[in-house]
């Protein structure tokens, strides 16, 4: 095919009359001679539509993996381990979990997730330490540190050491070949003493997800190619929990493409919220020309004089540390979206605390104001002499305030500021909204929501009459009817009298995924007017008050 659409184009110029010596080079009818070339291009086209593609495309961004960094790092550390059966643990204690183990004491089973204790006893000669975040945080920086001699961007994966980014754009003209530059990314972190994988590609989750499977480099030369062998990925790859992974085999999930093909509806509900923001990952691709210039973070450490367990003391510390990162933000450019902060503690423990303003800014006094609020409401077990503060940075994108905007009545920032003082004080989880989700079960069909603002109202012309159904957090176990009962059933006590009038049954049966579901419910009315929603459970064999009607 390659060939005959070499043949086409090389027959192009002799398809058209040559100019004379006495004319221009592009006099005559030139604008006939160009739609002529793309006819027959397009002719070309249709028979051979790998050949108007000549030149390869470049890929866009590429991902480094070092697997199990913290035991890489460990084994850096005691040369003399190698060859031994080596685990890292959470904690120096005998009832301590192991975090990863080598292949030698894998083939001896000991897996993650064992307690020390048993792993000593399956394998007598089991080494383990521990390794400290800081010391994972070091490891982490000195690869940033050589990978950026090698890309002009690197971007390292939040809360998983050991992952980078680097950016791919504008360095083919740069590059004398690909397969070289990856080689050099390869060797520079082995050099350091550490094994990685390298996959290169178009996008973040594919080029990420690729790089956790395969060994070695592996390189797509397109779009369509990385999407066809990402879906065939196994899933088990991926950093899930042990019961989501469980669950997926259950349901024969084993590829990733079969995950993202899962509804995205109520799948926080049914499996967690790490394995929805997978999901959703695994949809959006993650772009990665939006994603360079959407966040970044700013870092600062500072160590306190004596142990400090004051709220008051420990906001003026902060507030000399976030006035010296917010100078280096480009002004009217940048602004902060969070603001995290590890407080170390003098027994050892470590305590991150998260705020987020309303809106991206980069005013002092408004952060410092959300860190006291959160500090405030911290428990602190002892006192901090030391803390890790990281901004998240991003684009200001300011919008002039329009006059009809200034002229409204209600002020939409100043509840976004009022709410974010509510999470800042209360958690991220104490603001919310309820959004009604597809689900089996009545109390699966509602979710608690976190918010960060106010929807816009939009009031009804006519005015309606709506019943509102009221749901219990957990369906309340109500008496049976006793038989000897000569005035009725009192299902809401004394005060509300006995049933007078039912409704039903309504049906709802099903839940073999999980576990058997038969209830018969009903709709139910009291003496005094209460409107309830009672149901029969076929199952347990007990009658339960679902909510009401009001």
């Amino acid at each position: 095919m390659v060939s005959a659409a070499q043949t086409s184009l090389g027959l192009l110029p002799e398809a058209t009359s040559r100019p004379g010596p006495h004319k221009p080079r592009f006099a005559g009818n030139h604008e006939g001679r160009v739609a002529g070339l793309g006819r027959q291009l397009r002719a070309v086209a249709e028979v051979a539509p790998e050949a108007v593609s000549l030149a390869p495309v470049w890929p866009l961004l590429a991902c480094v993996v070092v697997p199990s960094l913290a035991l890489q790092r460990l084994l850096l550390r005691e040369p003399s381990w190698a060859g031994a059966p080596v685990a890292v643990v959470e904690a120096d204690r005998p009832s301590a979990r192991l975090l990863e183990v080598n292949g030698v004491a894998w083939r001896q089973r000991i897996r993650p997730g064992m307690r020390y204790a048993a792993g000593l006893s399956l394998v007598g000669n089991l080494r383990a330490a521990t390794v400290e975040s800081s010391e994972l945080r070091e490891a982490a920086e000195l690869l940033a540190a050589r990978l950026a001699l090698l890309s002009p961007r690197v971007e390292p994966r939040a809360g998983e050491p050991g992952v980078f980014w680097l950016d791919l754009t504008g360095m083919q003209r740069l590059l004398p070949s690909l397969e070289g530059w990856c080689e050099s990314v390869v060797g520079a972190l082995k050099e350091a003493g550490y094994r990685s994988t390298l996959a290169v590609g178009f996008s973040r989750f594919g080029t990420y997800a690729t790089a956790r499977t395969v060994r070695g480099v592996r390189r797509y030369g397109s779009e369509r190619e990385e999407q066809q062998v990402v879906a065939g990925l196994a899933l088990e790859r991926l950093p899930l929990e042990p019961a989501v992974r469980e669950a997926m085999e259950r349901l024969g999930v084993v590829t990733m493409g079969q995950f993202a093909a899962l509804p995205a509806a109520g799948l926080r509900q049914r499996l967690g919220e790490g394995a929805e923001s997978l999901h959703r990952w695994m949809q959006e691709g993650g772009d990665p020309a939006r994603a360079w210039s959407e966040a970044r973070s700013w870092v600062a450490e500072e160590e306190l004089e004596c142990a400090e367990s004051r709220s008051e003391a420990l906001v003026f510390w902060m507030k000399r540390t976030l006035e010296g990162l917010l100078g280096g933000l480009r002004a009217g450019q940048e602004v902060v979206s969070e603001v995290s902060v590890e407080l170390r503690l003098d027994d050892g423990l470590r305590c991150p605390l998260v705020v987020r303003p309303a809106e991206p800014t980069d005013a002092a006094g408004l952060l410092l104001d959300l860190l006291r609020l959160r500090l405030e409401g911290y428990p602190l077990t002892s006192g901090v002499v030391r803390y890790r503060m990281q901004l998240q940075v991003v684009g200001s994108g300011r919008q002039t305030q329009t006059l009809w905007s200034a002229a409204s009545r209600r002020d939409p920032a100043a509840g976004a500021r009022a709410l974010a003082r509510l999470r800042a004080d209360l958690g991220e989880g104490a603001v919310g909204r309820l959004e009604q989700r597809p689900g089996h079960l009545p109390e699966a069909q509602s979710l608690f929501v976190p918010c960060s603002g106010f929807r816009a109202a939009q009031p009804c012309s006519k005015a309606v009459r709506l019943l509102v159904r009221h749901l219990q957090d957990r369906p309340i176990a109500l008496e049976s009817r006793q038989r000897s009962e000569p005035d009725g059933w009192l299902v809401a006590g004394l005060a509300a009298g006995p049933v007078d009038e039912r409704s039903g049954p309504f049906v709802i049966s099903g839940g073999w995924w999980a576990r058997e579901v038969r209830r018969d419910y009903y709709f139910v009315k009291t003496r005094r007017g209460d409107l309830l929603w009672i149901y029969h459970d076929r199952v347990r064999r007990k009658w339960f008050l679902q909510g009401g009607v009001a």
